[in-house]
């Protein structure tokens, strides 16, 4: 997609939308709408800032009978015997979905 912006951007767009109709006084039946606007830009702050980060599923992966087990999603080796619900390395989440699910 040309011309893509960042989260920050798309925020400060939002926000001057939100300022442009309250400035127009397009009146109460619109508050919904600012206010949803007003929370999308709120969002897109915290994603921008990186408050807020994609979730990514994986699982691991045993490699032979060397005693490595791998997390899917970095390729990050632990010990077999020692079973992470997330992978100490990337933070995925280990449930066995595929990588990016929300």
């Amino acid at each position: 997609m040309p011309n893509e912006l960042t989260a920050a951007e798309c925020a400060e767009r939002l926000e001057y939308i939100s300022r442009a109709v309250i400035i127009k006084g397009i009146g109460e039946k619109y508050d919904y709408l600012r206010d949803s606007v007003d929370q999308a830009a709120s969002i897109l702050r915290k994603v921008a800032t990186g408050e807020l980060r994609e979730v990514v599923h994986a699982e691991w992966k045993h490699e032979g009978d060397c005693g490595v087990t791998k997390c899917k999603n970095c390729d990050w080796s632990v010990e077999e015997c020692i079973n992470y619900n997330l992978c100490p390395n990337c933070g995925a989440i280990m449930d066995g979905k595929e990588g990016g699910e929300k």
